[in-house]
Protein backbone atom coordinates (compact mmCIF):
# COMPACT_ATOMS: atom_id res chain seq x y z
CA UNK A 1 0.00 0.00 0.00
CA UNK A 2 1.15 3.42 -1.27
CA UNK A 3 0.49 6.48 0.95
CA UNK A 4 0.93 10.18 0.13
CA UNK A 5 2.73 12.40 2.51
CA UNK A 6 -0.25 14.08 3.36
CA UNK A 7 -2.09 11.17 4.38
CA UNK A 8 1.35 9.97 6.42
CA UNK A 9 1.31 12.75 8.59
CA UNK A 10 -2.06 12.93 9.23
CA UNK A 11 -1.71 10.04 10.77
CA UNK A 12 1.22 10.86 12.89
CA UNK A 13 -0.17 14.43 13.77
CA UNK A 14 -4.13 12.86 14.37
CA UNK A 15 -5.41 15.47 11.82
CA UNK A 16 -7.11 15.19 8.48
CA UNK A 17 -4.56 17.38 6.77
CA UNK A 18 -7.14 16.74 3.34
CA UNK A 19 -9.81 18.55 5.26
CA UNK A 20 -7.30 21.52 6.68
CA UNK A 21 -5.83 21.94 3.05
CA UNK A 22 -9.37 22.16 1.32
CA UNK A 23 -10.25 24.74 3.80
CA UNK A 24 -6.99 26.71 3.03
CA UNK A 25 -7.62 26.01 -0.71
CA UNK A 26 -11.27 27.69 -0.30
CA UNK A 27 -9.93 30.69 1.58
CA UNK A 28 -7.54 31.05 -1.52
CA UNK A 29 -4.10 30.44 0.15
CA UNK A 30 -3.24 27.15 -1.60
CA UNK A 31 -4.07 26.12 -5.19
CA UNK A 32 -4.67 22.51 -6.62
CA UNK A 33 -1.14 22.67 -9.42
CA UNK A 34 -3.05 19.11 -10.75
CA UNK A 35 -5.26 15.95 -9.19
CA UNK A 36 -1.70 15.00 -6.50
CA UNK A 37 -0.65 18.21 -6.09
CA UNK A 38 -1.24 21.43 -4.17
CA UNK A 39 1.10 24.65 -3.38
CA UNK A 40 0.53 27.62 -1.94
CA UNK A 41 -1.19 30.26 -4.18
CA UNK A 42 1.71 32.90 -3.34
CA UNK A 43 5.06 32.74 -2.03
CA UNK A 44 4.70 35.40 0.56
CA UNK A 45 1.31 33.09 1.77
CA UNK A 46 4.15 30.60 2.35
CA UNK A 47 6.70 32.73 3.99
CA UNK A 48 3.86 34.38 6.09
CA UNK A 49 2.70 31.03 7.66
CA UNK A 50 6.27 29.20 7.79
CA UNK A 51 7.21 32.51 9.73
CA UNK A 52 4.23 31.85 12.31
CA UNK A 53 6.73 29.24 14.06
CA UNK A 54 9.39 30.18 15.86
CA UNK A 55 12.91 28.77 14.82
CA UNK A 56 12.88 26.08 17.61
CA UNK A 57 9.32 25.01 16.44
CA UNK A 58 10.60 24.60 12.62
CA UNK A 59 13.62 22.31 13.23
CA UNK A 60 11.41 20.54 15.39
CA UNK A 61 8.78 19.75 12.78
CA UNK A 62 11.40 19.12 10.36
CA UNK A 63 12.65 16.56 12.39
CA UNK A 64 9.00 15.10 13.23
CA UNK A 65 7.73 15.12 9.73
CA UNK A 66 11.02 13.52 8.62
CA UNK A 67 10.94 10.68 11.17
CA UNK A 68 7.16 9.86 10.40
CA UNK A 69 8.33 10.23 6.72
CA UNK A 70 10.72 7.59 6.95
CA UNK A 71 9.50 4.67 8.68
CA UNK A 72 6.91 4.55 6.09
CA UNK A 73 10.00 4.78 2.92
CA UNK A 74 11.73 2.11 5.11
CA UNK A 75 8.56 -0.28 4.80
CA UNK A 76 7.84 0.16 1.41
CA UNK A 77 10.40 -1.20 -0.58
CA UNK A 78 12.54 0.33 -3.39
CA UNK A 79 9.46 2.23 -5.25
CA UNK A 80 9.36 4.56 -2.31
CA UNK A 81 13.01 6.04 -3.41
CA UNK A 82 11.20 9.64 -3.67
CA UNK A 83 9.40 9.44 -0.18
CA UNK A 84 12.88 8.10 1.48
CA UNK A 85 14.50 11.67 0.50
CA UNK A 86 12.21 13.60 1.23
CA UNK A 87 12.14 12.25 4.56
CA UNK A 88 15.47 12.16 4.81
CA UNK A 89 16.01 16.04 4.01
CA UNK A 90 13.35 17.27 6.39
CA UNK A 91 15.46 15.12 8.85
CA UNK A 92 18.61 16.75 8.00
CA UNK A 93 16.62 20.33 8.19
CA UNK A 94 15.66 19.38 11.58
CA UNK A 95 19.39 19.23 12.14
CA UNK A 96 21.89 17.31 14.96
CA UNK A 97 20.75 19.86 17.81
CA UNK A 98 16.71 18.26 17.72
CA UNK A 99 17.97 15.11 19.00
CA UNK A 100 19.36 14.52 22.58
CA UNK A 101 19.85 10.59 21.96
CA UNK A 102 23.11 9.14 20.91
CA UNK A 103 21.03 6.23 19.51
CA UNK A 104 18.91 8.30 17.42
CA UNK A 105 21.36 10.49 16.55
CA UNK A 106 23.33 7.35 14.90
CA UNK A 107 20.19 6.24 13.21
CA UNK A 108 20.47 9.04 11.51
CA UNK A 109 23.18 9.48 10.27
CA UNK A 110 23.18 5.79 9.16
CA UNK A 111 20.18 7.09 7.13
CA UNK A 112 21.72 9.45 5.74
CA UNK A 113 24.82 6.98 4.96
CA UNK A 114 21.58 5.01 2.64
CA UNK A 115 20.62 8.27 0.96
CA UNK A 116 24.18 9.07 -0.05
CA UNK A 117 24.93 5.76 -1.34
CA UNK A 118 21.73 5.63 -3.22
CA UNK A 119 22.46 8.60 -4.79
CA UNK A 120 25.56 7.25 -5.97
CA UNK A 121 23.86 4.30 -7.35
CA UNK A 122 21.46 7.27 -8.81
CA UNK A 123 24.80 9.17 -10.34
CA UNK A 124 23.58 12.11 -8.24
CA UNK A 125 27.11 12.77 -6.71
CA UNK A 126 26.84 16.21 -5.20
CA UNK A 127 23.44 15.10 -3.37
CA UNK A 128 25.46 11.77 -2.09
CA UNK A 129 28.40 14.44 -0.76
CA UNK A 130 25.31 16.19 1.08
CA UNK A 131 23.81 13.77 2.72
CA UNK A 132 27.63 12.25 3.72
CA UNK A 133 28.24 15.17 5.02
CA UNK A 134 25.01 15.56 7.12
CA UNK A 135 25.39 12.10 8.50
CA UNK A 136 29.11 13.00 9.62
CA UNK A 137 27.08 16.08 11.41
CA UNK A 138 25.11 13.51 13.52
Amino acid sequence: VRYSIFDILSQDLGVNLGDVLDQATQEGYMVHVDETKIRFAHDKIQQAAYGMLTAQQQIENHMRFGLALTSHALNGGAENDELFFVAIHQINRGGPSVLADSKQKDMVASLNLKAGKRSMELSDFSTALSYFEHGIEF
